[in-house]
This record gives C-alpha cells, sequence and structure tokens, in this order.
C-alpha cells in the first residue's frame, strides 16, 4: 500500500513565488497554494497540512497576523517562514510566534527543499 503524500500549503501573493515553491515541492508533497492569510486560515480550516510555508507580506492577512490567528485557534502546524522582509525584531517576532525556519527572498531553491523536507521528517 502506497503511503500518502504530506500536505504543504503555501501562502504568498506572488503568483510566480506560489509556481517556483510548488513544482519544487510537488514530486514530494501535495501542494496547495493560496494567494493570502485569508485564504490560507480558510483551508487550514478545512484540511488538514503537515506545513506551512508562508510570506509575511500579502494583502488581508500578511504572515505575521496569520501566524497570531494560528496561535490563538490552537492551530498547531510547522511554519516555513519565506519573505523579501528581514529585520531583527521582524525576525524575532516570527520566532516567538512558532516559525520553525526563516528564509529570506531570493531563496535558494535547495535550501527550500531542504528545509521543508527536514520540517516534514520531525512529523
Amino acid at each position: 500500500m502506497a503511503e500518502t503524500k504530506k500536505r504543504v500549503l503555501i501562502a504568498d501573493d506572488e503568483i510566480e513565488i506560489r509556481e517556483i515553491l510548488k513544482d519544487l515541492l510537488e514530486d514530494v508533497v501535495e501542494v496547495t497554494c493560496v494567494e493570502n492569510g485569508a485564504q490560507a486560515l480558510n483551508e487550514l480550516g478545512s484540511r488538514t497540512y503537515q506545513l506551512l510555508i508562508t510570506d509575511y507580506n500579502m494583502p488581508e492577512v500578511n504572515g505575521m497576523n496569520l501566524l497570531k490567528r494560528l496561535n490563538e485557534l490552537g492551530v498547531e502546524i510547522p511554519v516555513i517562514w519565506i519573505t523579501g522582509r528581514s529585520n531583527p525584531t521582524l525576525v524575532t517576532d516570527a520566532w516567538n510566534e512558532g516559525v520553525v525556519d526563516y528564509l529570506e527572498k531570493p531563496f535558494n531553491l535547495d535550501q527550500v527543499r531542504k528545509s521543508v523536507l527536514r520540517c516534514l521528517s520531525m512529523i
């Protein structure tokens, strides 16, 4: 019996980023992509995912507000944060909200894949 692929949710408002990440990961995981944090919250409420990859700067609900809302709702999911915004306060806040890895744009595809596989191996 074949093992079911783990599910990864990608939340990023840039279609190019979503497509790159989906192409990078879809051979090892089932990938669902959404455009913002509000859509991510809806998706996480309707399906079970083993990992969330999210951007910081998104319309409606940004990455930080998404993390805070997930914590308020008691949703436990590993989160990889990929963003072009880097400042020490933001990084510290992200770690405090439960981010398991933090990668800056432009990101290295090999680094992203290794991070995803590492996170999923801990589940």
